[in-house]
C-alpha cells in the first residue's frame, strides 16, 4: 500500500514538474520512517499522509517563502552569510589538498634520495608518512567534491523555490505583504 502512494506521489510530482522531486521523496521517506517508528500499521500511515494533491500541496507551501519579504531574509542569509563563507570554506579544503599533495610528493622523493634516511628502516617509515600525505590529498580532494555538490545542490533548491514563490505571489496565491 506505501509502495504504491509512493509510486503514485512520483507520478504525480512529474506530472506537476515539481521542482525538486528527489528532496519530496526523501522528505516523504522520513516521515513514513517517524510513523512506522511509533507503531502505525500502512494504512494509518497512508491515511495520515492524506490524498496525493493534499500531501503535494502541503510540500510545496512546507518548503518555500509565502511572501517577498521573506524571499528578501532567504535572499540576505543564503546569499550575503552561508554562500560566502561556504565558499571560502571550500577553497580552504582545495588548498589544503593541495599542500597535502604537493607535500606527499616531495616527501616521497626525499625519503629515497635524501642522504639523511640512512637505514632501510627510516626509508620505509619516511615511505609510509609520504603514502599518508598522498591519501590526504585524495581523501581532502574528495570531500571537497562532495562539498561543492552539496553547495550545487543547495544554490540550486534556492533558487528553485525563490521562482516558485515568486510565481505564486504574483499569481495571488500567496500574500504580498509589501504594503
Amino acid at each position: 500500500m506505501l509502495k504504491t502512494y509512493l509510486e503514485n506521489l512520483k507520478k504525480e510530482l512529474e506530472r506537476q514538474e515539481y521542482f525538486d522531486i528527489e528532496d519530496a521523496l526523501r522528505q516523504t521517506d522520513n516521515q513514513i520512517r517517524r510513523l512506522k517508528k511509533i507503531g502505525k500499521s500502512e494504512e494509518e500511515i497512508v491515511e495520515e499522509l492524506g490524498p496525493i494533491e493534499d500531501y503535494i500541496d502541503n510540500i510545496f507551501v512546507d518548503n518555500c517563502p509565502k511572501s517577498k519579504n521573506e524571499i528578501l531574509m532567504n535572499d540576505i542569509i543564503f546569499w550575503g552569510v552561508a554562500t560566502p563563507v561556504a565558499c571560502l570554506c571550500t577553497l580552504a579544503m582545495i588548498f589544503i589538498a593541495i599542500l597535502c599533495g604537493i607535500s606527499g610528493a616531495m616527501f616521497l622523493v626525499k625519503a629515497w634520495t635524501d642522504p639523511v634516511f640512512t637505514t632501510l628502516g627510516m626509508k620505509f617509515a619516511a615511505f609510509i608518512l609520504a603514502i599518508c600525505g598522498v591519501a590526504m590529498f585524495g581523501l581532502t580532494a574528495f570531500l571537497t567534491y562532495k562539498i561543492a555538490m552539496k553547495m550545487r545542490y543547495g544554490i540550486l533548491r534556492h533558487l528553485r523555490l525563490k521562482k516558485y514563490s515568486l510565481g505564486k505571489i504574483n499569481n495571488g496565491e500567496f500574500d504580498d505583504d509589501e504594503d
